[in-house]
């Protein structure tokens, strides 16, 4: 028997799970940050840190976009 108390818990624990790793990436990215604009010139490090931005917008995005298409062909296959 499933119980809706089970089935909540387990969702927030997911959700939980998917923050805590959101956050660890975050301060790794931060820290990274750091060490790199500690070593080298600070314009080069902005510029460096805006076009690996960029990338990673549009890498997500292309997973995105094949998610979509993967997922709603589905339904006229």
């Amino acid at each position: 028997m499933l119980y809706p108390s089970r089935l909540l818990f387990f969702n927030l624990g997911v959700e939980i799970g998917q923050l805590a790793f959101v956050a660890a990436v975050l301060a790794t990215g931060e820290l990274f940050r750091r060490a790199v604009a500690l070593r080298f010139e600070p314009a080069t490090v902005d510029h460096t840190i805006n076009r690996l931005d960029m990338v990673a917008a549009y890498a997500i995005g292309a997973v995105a976009a094949y998610w979509l298409i993967e997922r709603t062909s589905a339904f006229f296959v």
